[in-house]
């Protein structure tokens, strides 16, 4: 049996985990054995945990030597044959060490986005990224769109990079025991039972577009007046600045009573 280790950044619940705790939960048993190294600063730590995998906490979105040094032990004394990185601090760490164990890597962009950097930061971050590609066996993107965006990098072409999209549990959705009443309820939304609702699940970040959709939605019901807007998804503390223009829009737009914001949910695909 092989051994496969997955670096990923965080626990909160967003596309990143859900799509790890999906692959995770269908890998073959009987082929893997799985191993993640992550942060215990969410529930899908407790997701990860129920599919009786051995999970390393480490806080791997912020750089640290020390973190880095106790990353190298544990894939030293773990020995996997392939390691699994996620996002790009995971994707830092991971795909660097793996050069000085000789571990294969495998890295997924979990968003390639870097136009709206200052150009100073953008030129560091694709250094890096097409540094760290040299070091990367294989690389997995969500989109063709993110694909196309990380064509800027040198190093990258067609054997060394796949798409491989989202995929989505229809079965278990089909099946939810929910009705559009319900989940106006537990969404708060009850007033609107005779409304037109748009829904964006999204963390609230720039990468998101939140401000854009905003904007739109605010010139759209001037339109179309009994539309309404949930935003499902919270903000990481370094976003937080991007929550605050966030409210600061809907109050300065009047669109309070046009949008609810309901943050990080386990209800989600319910409410969807």
């Amino acid at each position: 049996m092989k051994k496969i280790f997955h670096i990923s950044g965080t626990t909160i619940p967003g596309g990143g985990p859900e799509h790890i705790f999906q692959l995770l939960k269908r890998l073959n048993r009987n082929e893997w054995k799985i191993i993640i190294c992550t942060s215990k600063d969410g529930p899908y730590w407790e997701k990860f945990n129920s599919l009786g995998i051995k999970a390393y906490n480490l806080a791997l979105r912020i750089l640290s030597l020390k973190t880095s040094f106790k990353l190298f032990l544990i894939l030293r004394k773990e020995k996997p044959d392939l390691i699994h990185t996620h996002g790009k601090g995971p994707g830092l760490y991971g795909r660097i060490i793996s050069s000085f164990l000789n571990i294969p890597v495998i890295h997924t962009f979990h968003g390639f986005h870097y136009e709206d950097l200052p150009i100073v930061t953008r030129w560091f971050h694709l250094a890096v990224e097409n540094l760290l590609s040299l070091f990367t066996d294989h690389h997995i993107f969500v989109s063709f769109g993110e694909k196309n965006r990380a064509r800027v990098l040198k190093f990258l072409d067609e054997e060394n990079s796949s798409v491989i999209h989202n995929g989505i549990d229809h079965e278990y959705i089909r099946n939810l025991p929910v009705t559009r009443n319900a989940a106006l309820k537990i969404s708060d939304s009850e007033n609107w039972k005779s409304k037109k609702i748009l829904g964006t699940i999204a963390r609230l970040s720039p990468e998101k577009g939140i401000l854009c959709l905003l904007t739109a939605f605010s010139k759209a019901i001037k339109k179309t007046p009994d539309l309404r807007l949930i935003i499902i998804g919270g903000y990481p503390e370094e976003h937080k600045d991007y929550y605050l223009r966030v409210k600061n829009l809907i109050d300065k737009e009047n669109l309070t009573d046009y949008v609810r914001i309901l943050g990080y949910r386990q209800d989600t695909v319910k409410i969807l």
